[in-house]
């Protein structure tokens, strides 16, 4: 699962080094490495897997596929641009497409929003990235900034490769009978690791996984009720933790999701105190619905590769 929230904060283009024609702008480290791997006519690939730690894997069961992310132009002297998404693919043909896809939903202003069905611009501002995610009307949901954005040349054979370069799909390189012997990263391959900090805290609520993440359903018992009432039946629970007023806080007003109640756990459930992710429970219209907060300031890192470490991939694939 994937996790992350944000909002962002205005800037005029030309002092944050994405105005029109200033041809005395340059890249910053972060940005140049950036733009090796993501701008067009390259692409970033981001993974997402599930294979065995051991033995083959079986379509339908496991799977292992990636989507490009693409900039046209550079935002140094062209203005913020729209990240593009291509389509997601499989690495193999022996391997489907799951039926079922995560699909992260966030809650700002009082309204859920299916990320997937929004638009992400890039925008640099000084030496950093900037990334908004934009409702389709043009209206920020959330923005991340960047922290950490480096890239690392793969090379040698891949059955070899050290964690910290193959975090897009760590198993494909553990498990000894998926890829084949004596293969090695193509030349020019390269991972590039990009850490996202939070610019406000982030709220996300969870779609029901049986309806492929596409649409939302109160909890458990959760129907018509409201938190306080959840709580006083002891209903309010989440993988099997009670939650209660001893170990969260009901909050509301325009600080927490424009007067939408909000239960927040004290603790995180994953992570540390700084990065890690809250229990979150909403009290919507219709009922409470379960999700999950993240701080301001939290530092989200991803992991992708290019077209030639791509390729290396496929051509080592023992399955």
């Amino acid at each position: 699962m994937r996790f992350a929230s944000l909002v962002l904060s205005a800037c005029v283009l030309t002092a944050c080094g994405g105005g029109g024609g200033d041809s005395g702008a340059q890249l910053s480290a972060s940005q140049a490495a950036y733009e090796s791997v993501v701008l067009s006519p390259n692409a970033a690939y981001f993974a997402q897997s599930n294979l065995p730690l051991s033995g083959k894997p079986s379509s339908g069961t496991h799977y292992d596929y990636d989507q490009t992310r693409s900039i046209s132009k550079s935002p140094l002297n062209n203005g913020a641009q729209l990240l593009t998404f291509g389509a997601n693919t499989s690495i193999t043909a022996s391997l489907a497409l799951p039926t079922t896809r995560f699909r992260r939903w966030v809650m700002v202003g009082g309204t859920a929003y299916d990320v997937e069905a929004q638009t992400v611009e890039i925008k640099y501002q000084g030496s950093d990235i900037v990334a908004s995610t934009l409702t389709k009307d043009g209206a920020v949901l959330y923005t991340e900034t960047s922290t950490l954005v480096t890239t690392s040349p793969l090379t040698g054979a891949l059955a070899s490769s050290a964690d910290a370069i193959t975090g897009f799909s760590p198993t494909l390189f553990t498990n000894t009978s998926l890829l084949k012997t004596g293969y090695n990263w193509q030349t020019g391959s390269l991972s590039l690791t990009v850490g996202l900090k939070m610019n406000a805290d982030g709220y996300d609520i969870y779609a029901d996984q049986s309806k492929g993440y596409v649409s939302l359903t109160p909890i458990a018992n959760g129907t018509g009720k409201t938190i306080q009432q959840m709580i006083d039946s002891g209903d309010l629970t989440y993988s099997g933790v009670t939650y209660t007023l001893t170990n969260g806080t009901i909050k509301s007003g325009d600080s927490v999701n424009s007067g939408v109640r909000t239960y927040i756990a004290n603790a995180p459930f994953f992570g540390d105190a700084t990065s890690g992710f809250y229990r979150t429970f909403y009290e919507r219209s219709d009922g409470v619905y379960a999700g999950q907060m993240q701080k301001s300031g939290a530092t989200n890192v991803s992991t992708y590769y290019n077209a030639q470490a791509r390729k290396s991939i496929v051509d080592a694939l023992d399955f």
